[in-house]
């Protein structure tokens, strides 16, 4: 298996956020009672002006049509969520295409009175997730599949922002806590990174020596220097052989001339072939080319998710016939 098979076996985790994935479906679910809860406000009144309007069982047909250029994402969910409040979808378009001013992308019918209640919360997904979705297409065709792109874990809508770099053609990196073991700063400095080798060296005997590595999807420690980056590297290498995942460093905040040179370093001593490289911090769309060449697999920008630019997206209605 080679380098980049290994990075996506480690860091692509976007197939699990299908709602044929029983725990996605749940999770969605949760995230729309909360919603609804949200939208129904303190003693759940509702919808108190489309209660005013007397629309009682009117039906109606509705469009949801983008006002920009970009890539889609959350129809999937946007559907569903139609879906489960008795609204029919008769026609879609798929998650990750390109959309453009005036392109359809969900048309629905049903109750009135429910299709303006779950309005905005149906646009307000699908805005930023296309949102999402386009900029990482952006930052993946700035580096011409030279490096991954990779989210961070700054992701304040959780699963839907991962899923929409997904859509982008982004790795997701980890979905939470669970799915892989991320030795970062913090956890250093609690053990002590001021005496970083015998951290490292206890942490590493503890996780995979003894308790193993089964559960988890990749092994990845964060350093900050070439320093620390070699002396990690090394550590690892003691037990490669054990492992049954892919082990990468992730190079915080380290320019791509430092990189260079750390990557020179590590192919010198042996290390390189076999571990896989992340660089993240002070990453953007305007300086990610910079990381190409750098002998790095993957980029990671929190930019991706903690402040996207949304996709203008609108939800036009009209009534059916008696």
């Amino acid at each position: 298996m080679g380098r980049r098979e290994d990075v996506v076996r480690a860091l692509q985790h976007g197939n699990l956020l299908s709602l044929s994935e029983s725990f996605y479906k749940e999770w969605i679910d949760r995230f729309v009672v909360e919603r609804i809860h949200f939208e129904k406000g303190a003693g759940g009144r509702g919808d108190v002006t489309t209660q005013l309007t007397c629309l009682g069982e009117k039906q109606c047909s509705g469009n949801i049509l983008s006002k920009a250029e970009g890539v889609s994402s959350g129809v999937e969910e946007a559907s569903y969520i139609f879906e489960r409040f008795g609204i029919k979808v008769f026609e879609r378009i798929g998650d990750g295409v390109k959309i453009f001013p005036g392109t359809s992308m969900i048309k629905i019918e049903g109750s009135a009175s429910t299709i303006l209640f779950l309005e905005r919360m149906v646009l307000d997904i699908l805005q930023r997730m296309c949102g999402i979705a386009t900029l990482t297409s952006s930052v993946i065709n700035n580096v011409k599949d030279e490096v991954f792109v990779a989210a961070t874990r700054k992701t304040p809508l959780g699963y839907l922002d991962k899923k929409a770099v997904y859509c982008g053609g982004g790795l997701t990196h980890r979905l939470g806590l669970w799915d892989g073991v991320l030795l970062k700063d913090n956890h250093l400095s609690l053990l002590g990174k001021e005496h970083l080798k015998q951290s490292l060296h206890d942490f590493v005997d503890r996780s995979i020596l003894r308790a193993g590595m089964a559960p988890s999807l990749f092994f990845e420690v964060e350093v900050n220097s070439g320093e620390e980056a070699l002396f990690a590297a090394s550590e690892l290498a003691r037990v490669k052989d054990k492992l049954q995942v892919p082990v990468l460093l992730l190079l915080d905040n380290i320019p791509p001339e430092s990189l260079k040179g750390i990557v020179r370093l590590l192919q010198e001593k042996g290390l390189y072939p076999w571990l896989l490289l992340e660089a993240s911090g002070g990453i953007t769309q305007t300086n990610v080319a910079d990381y190409t060449g750098c002998g790095i697999d993957v980029a990671s920008l929190g930019e991706l998710t903690h402040s996207p630019k949304v996709i203008d997206i609108c939800l036009e209605v009209g009534s059916t016939p008696e």
